[in-house]
């Protein structure tokens, strides 16, 4: 037998120590620890990810300008539709203006009416 071999067979014998029960659990309570930290970090960065954006809030004055561009009846209905979502009660004759024809002057008075009331809000 030369020295190799009764190195070699000297180190067969040697075993790892025994793992403790104890040992065990402080490994498996580390590994639960370390996958809640885990899921609460995923959670935290899915929940930044999906949170609906706060709505940008368009001033009055810009929202009136915006419907300046459009054909009478439409400028119409677009400064009555803000008045009614800002909680302004839209008059009866303007009411009865959306739905049925009139006048080009009578829209654009009606119109003009509508926008004094929504920009002294």
């Amino acid at each position: 037998m030369s020295e190799d071999d009764i190195v070699l067979k000297a180190l067969a014998d040697i075993r790892w120590p025994p793992v403790s029960e104890s040992a065990l659990w402080s490994e498996a309570l580390l590994a639960l620890g370390l996958g809640l930290v885990l899921a609460l970090a995923v959670a935290a960065l899915l929940r930044l990810a999906t949170e609906p954006r706060a709505p940008v809030r368009v001033p009055m004055g810009a929202r009136v300008a915006d419907a300046a561009g459009l054909p009478l009846p439409e400028r119409l209905a677009t400064l009555a539709a803000l008045a009614r979502d800002t909680g302004i009660t839209v008059p009866d004759d303007i009411r009865a203006a959306l739905y049925r024809p009139a006048p080009e002057t009578e829209l654009a008075d009606h119109a003009s009416r509508l926008e004094t009331v929504l920009l002294s809000r």
